[in-house]
C-alpha cells in the first residue's frame, strides 16, 4: 500500500470535520517526519483550504508498563512452587526437590535474561538473572527445611530489593501526543502521496511535469529521502544538478539541508538525495580503533547525512584540501594522520611552513620518550627542509620505476602499481597551510611548489602520494596542473562563493551556513557531483593517546629508498643548478647534510631544538662553525679592522655579491667565492667511483703551501694524541693552524672515509659527539 504523508491524512480528516466531499484516505505505514514539513507548502497549482482550528492540548500516553507490575507475579509464583515441593518432600511423592528448586532457578535465570534482550532493557538482565536464581535457592531451602517466618521475612525483602531496581532500570515509558498546531494554516487539497507531493514540486521547478518513480525514507526517516526520478524529455541529468538549490527552495527544506544528484539504474533515471533535517550540525568526536590496517582500505573523510562514511581509497589518489582560517581545515588533517596511523605500510611525510603545527603534535610522544616511534616519520617546517623532501620523495618514485625489487613486485601481482607493504612502504605527502609555498617567489620555494605537482603527476604506480591543503580556492594559490592530479576534492568553509567551484572543480549551488567542520566532498571520476558532510573532531588528548597506541605500526623506510636519499645532492634539490650560485641557500644546515648523505638519516638531529622544546627542555646552544670574518674586498683609507674601517664599509654598503671579483676565463675559482661557500668542489655533484674523492682535492693554507683536507685531519688529530676531538674542534684546530675554513660537511665526509680506512676511530656514545681520535697501533 503507498506510503502517505501527514499532510494527505491532515486533509482528509480537517475534509470530513468541515462537511467536504473530498474522499479521506487512510494512511498507513510510517510516519514521515514532522520537521522540516514540506507537506505544509503552498502549492500555487493546487487547491486550498484555510480553517481555524484550536490548538490541540498535548496528551501523555503509556507506550510500555515498568517492571515493578511483574514483581507480586514473580512473588506468587516462588511461594507456589516452594510450597508444591514442601508438600512433595513429605509425601516423599518428589525426591530431591532441592535439585528441582535450584535447576528451575536457573532456567529462570537464562529466560530472564533472554526476555531482557528481546525487550529492549539490557540494564536489568543482571538483576533479574540473580534473582530468578536466589528464587531458586530460596525454593530449595524451604523444601528442605520447611516455613521457618525468618524465611518469609527474607522473602519479602528481597521482592522489595528486586521492585527498586526495576524501578530505576525499567521504568514506565511514556510519549507526548498532539503537537499544537498553528491557527491558521493553508493545507495542500489535492496530495494524495508523498510520490505525488515531490511530482508536484519538480513541476513548479522545472515548468513541466516530471514522474517520480518512488520516495524511499533513510535509515532515519525523520533525516531525509531518496526520491527516485525519470527524465524527461528536455532535461538532463546536468539539468537537475544545476536546479538542486531551486529544488531545495520548492520544498521549503531547513537551513544546512541539500539536495544531493547521483545516478540511478540507468541513464534515464536519476535520485535525488533530500536532507530533510540539518542532522551533521550535532557534534561529534572521532573515534578510531588501532588495529592495523592498510594504505589500501578506504579512509572514512567525514560523516555524511545518511549515516556512515564517505570513503576515500588514497593508494592511488591524491586529495585537495581548501578551507580559510577557522574552518577546521586542521582538525581534518588530524582526522586523516590518525586514520594514516594505523597503516603498517605507508610513512607520513609533512611539509608545513606554518611553524608545523600539524605535524609537531604527531611526534611529541616520540619526544617525550612515550612512544617507540613519531607518527610522523618526516617534518619539514621550513622551506629548505621541504626542498629536500620533495626532491628525495621525487628521486625515490622514479627509482621506484626501474628497481629489481619493484619489478618483482609488479610481476608478481601482474599489475602496474606497485605493491606496498611494511618492507617497501607507500609514502604520503602532507602539505597544510600551502599558501606560502604557492605564493613563495624565492627560488627554494618555487622549487618546493613545482616539486609537489610533478610529484602528484608522476607518482602515483610507485606509491607516493600527495595531500594538498589550500587557504584560498584562487588560481594564484591552486594552478591546474596541480588541480588535474587531484582525484579526491574537499571544501570546507570559503570566503567567497566562487572558491567553492574552483576548488571542487563544480559549483556546489549551496549558499547555506558553512559551521565549523561542514564541507563538501567531491570525487570528479564518479560524475556524481559534491556531497556535503562533517568531519569529526581531534582533541590534543587523542592526538597523544593515538600516537603511543599506534607507534609498533609505523613502518621504516625500505633500505634502498634510504640509499637513494643517501645520493641526492644540493644540485639535485636545485633543479640541476649550480650551488655555488646560490651561496645562501648552499650555507643551510641541511644542505651541508644533503652533501653528507643524511639528508634522511639527519631529519631528527636538525630537528633536536624542537624535540627539546616539545619535551619541555631548555633549549641548548647548538654549536656550529664560527661565524665567518667578512673581509672587504676593496682597501679602505682606514686602518684595518678598526671602527673608522666598519663605518666606512657600512656606509659604502660593501656587498661581495654587489661587485662581484672580475675574473679571467680560465681562471681558478675567485678567492671571494672560496671565502664565502668553500672550495670549489664542495657542493658540485658527489664525485663518481672514477674520479677523485673529495679529501684528495688541493687546498692552500695560508702559507701557499699546497696540501689536502685529509692531510689537515691526519695532522690534527696526530697532534692530539690519545685526546678525543669533535668535527668542530678539529675545523677549529685546522683554522687556528693553517688559516684554512674547512666546511663541516666536507670534513664528515673525510673523517667518514678516515674511519673506513682505519686511521681514525669514533664514539658515538655520548650524546654531545660524535668524537674522533688517531687509531692507536
Amino acid at each position: 500500500m503507498p506510503k502517505r504523508c501527514p499532510a494527505c491524512t491532515r486533509t482528509a480528516t480537517r475534509a470530513t470535520r468541515t462537511g467536504s466531499t473530498a474522499p479521506a484516505v487512510a494512511s498507513s505505514g510510517r510516519r514521515r517526519p514532522t520537521s522540516p514539513t514540506p507537506s505544509r507548502t503552498p502549492e500555487p497549482a493546487m487547491t486550498t483550504t484555510t480553517e481555524r482550528r484550536p490548538q490541540a492540548m498535548p496528551q501523555r500516553e503509556l507506550v510500555r508498563s515498568g517492571g515493578t507490575v511483574w514483581v507480586p507475579f514473580w512473588v506468587l509464583a516462588v511461594l507456589v512452587v516452594a510450597g508444591l515441593l514442601r508438600r512433595g518432600a513429605e509425601s516423599g511423592a518428589i525426591g530431591w526437590a532441592w535439585a528441582l528448586a535450584v535447576g528451575a532457578g536457573l532456567f529462570g535465570a537464562f529466560g530472564a535474561v533472554l526476555i531482557s534482550v528481546i525487550g529492549d532493557r539490557d540494564k536489568a538482565a543482571a538483576h533479574r538473572a540473580a534473582a530468578s536464581v536466589m528464587g531458586g535457592v530460596w525454593t530449595a531451602y524451604i523444601a528442605t527445611v520447611g516455613w521457618p517466618w525468618t524465611s518469609v521475612i527474607l522473602l519479602a525483602g528481597g521482592a522489595a530489593l528486586v521492585g527498586l531496581f526495576e524501578r530505576w532500570l525499567a521504568p514506565t515509558e511514556w510519549v507526548i501526543r498532539g503537537i499544537p498546531q498553528p491557527l491558521v494554516e493553508q493545507v495542500p487539497a489535492a496530495s494524495t502521496s508523498r510520490e505525488a507531493w515531490w511530482a508536484e514540486v519538480l513541476r513548479r521547478t522545472f515548468k513541466q511535469q516530471v514522474p517520480v518513480l518512488r520516495v524511499v525514507p533513510w535509515n532515519v526517516p525523520e533525516d531525509g529521502e531518496e526520491v527516485v526520478v525519470e527524465i524527461p524529455d528536455g532535461l538532463t541529468f546536468d539539468s537537475f544538478i544545476g536546479a538542486c538549490s531551486t529544488i531545495a527552495t520548492r520544498a521549503q527544506l531547513e537551513q544546512g539541508c541539500t539536495v544531493q544528484t547521483k545516478p540511478g539504474a540507468h541513464q534515464g533515471v536519476i535520485v535525488l538525495n533530500v536532507m530533510l533535517r540539518n542532522c551533521l550540525a550535532e557534534y561529534r568526536r572521532a573515534e578510531e580503533d588501532i588495529t592495523p590496517s592498510s594504505i589500501n582500505e578506504g579512509i572514512p573523510l567525514a560523516r555524511l547525512p545518511q549515516g556512515g562514511h564517505v570513503m576515500a581509497y588514497l593508494r592511488e589518489k591524491s586529495m585537495l584540501v581548501g578551507g580559510m582560517t577557522g574552518s577546521g581545515k586542521t582538525t581534518f588533517l588530524h582526522r586523516l594522520i590518525m586514520r594514516m596511523a594505523r597503516w603498517v605500510d605507508a610513512l607520513i611525510w609533512v611539509i608545513d611552513l606554518n611553524g608545523g603545527g600539524t605535524a609537531w603534535p604527531w611526534v611529541e610522544a616520540y619526544a617525550k620518550g612515550l612512544a617507540t616511534k613519531p607518527i610522523v616519520d618526516w617534518v619539514a617546517d621550513n622551506e629548505f627542509e621541504a626542498a629536500v623532501m620533495v626532491a628525495i620523495t621525487q628521486a625515490v618514485a622514479k627509482d621506484r620505476k626501474i628497481s629489481p625489487e619493484a619489478r618483482r613486485r609488479r610481476k608478481a601481482k601482474n599489475t602496474t602499481v606497485l605493491p606496498v607493504d611494511k618492507d617497501l612502504p607507500a609514502i604520503i605527502l602532507i602539505t597544510d597551510e600551502g599558501a606560502e609555498i604557492a605564493q613563495a617567489t624565492t627560488l627554494i620555494g618555487q622549487l618546493v611548489k613545482m616539486g609537489i605537482t610533478r610529484t602528484a603527476q608522476i607518482a602515483r604506480a610507485e606509491g607516493v602520494r600527495v595531500v594538498m591543503s589550500i587557504l584560498r580556492g584562487t588560481s594564484d594559490l591552486l594552478d591546474r596542473a596541480l588541480k588535474t592530479a587531484m582525484a579526491v576534492m574537499v571544501c570546507l568553509r570559503m570566503a567567497l562563493h566562487e572558491e567553492y567551484g574552483h576548488v571542487l572543480g563544480v559549483d556546489p549551488r549551496y549558499k547555506g551556513p558553512m559551521p565549523n567542520g561542514d564541507m563538501f566532498v567531491n570525487f570528479p571520476e564518479s560524475g556524481e557531483g559534491p556531497v556535503k558532510t562533517k568531519t569529526e573532531d581531534v582533541t590534543p588528548d587523542m592526538i597523544e593517546a593515538h600516537s603511543i597506541a599506534t607507534a609498533h605500526l609505523r613502518p621504516d623506510l625500505d633500505e634502498r629508498a634510504q640509499k637513494v636519499a643517501a645520493r641526492v645532492t644540493v644540485r639535485d634539490v636545485l633543479g640541476g643548478k649550480d650551488p655555488r650560485d646560490f651561496p645562501d641557500i648552499a650555507r643551510h644546515p641541511v644542505m651541508r647534510d644533503v652533501e653528507a648523505g643524511r639528508a634522511y638519516a639527519g631529519r631528527w638531529d636538525r630537528a633536536a631544538r624542537q624535540l627539546a622544546e616539545l619535551r619541555g627542555e631548555d633549549v641548548p646552544e647548538f654549536d656550529d662553525e664560527p661565524v665567518r670574518v667578512h673581509v672587504p674586498d676593496r682597501p679602505t683609507a682606514a686602518e684595518p679592522g678598526s671602527l673608522v674601517e666598519k663605518f666606512l664599509l657600512d656606509a659604502k654598503a660593501f656587498r661581495r655579491s654587489r661587485e662581484p671579483e672580475v675574473v679571467p676565463a680560465g681562471a681558478a675559482v675567485p678567492a671571494q667565492r672560496e671565502r664565502e661557500v668553500g672550495p670549489a668542489d664542495v657542493f658540485a655533484s658527489r664525485p663518481r667511483p672514477a674520479g677523485p674523492s673529495t679529501d684528495l682535492v688541493p687546498v692552500a693554507t695560508g702559507d701557499g703551501v699546497q696540501t689536502t683536507v685529509r692531510e689537515l685531519i691526519r695532522m690534527v688529530v696526530r697532534q692530539a694524541g690519545t685526546e678525543w676531538l669533535t668535527d668542530a674542534e678539529i675545523r677549529r684546530r685546522i683554522a687556528a693552524e693553517t688559516r684554512v675554513d674547512v666546511n663541516r660537511s666536507r670534513s664528515g665526509q673525510v673523517l667518514a672515509a678516515m674511519v673506513r680506512a682505519g686511521e681514525v676511530e669514533r664514539d658515538d656514545t655520548s650524546t654531545s659527539g660524535p668524537y674522533y681520535r688517531q687509531v692507536v697501533r
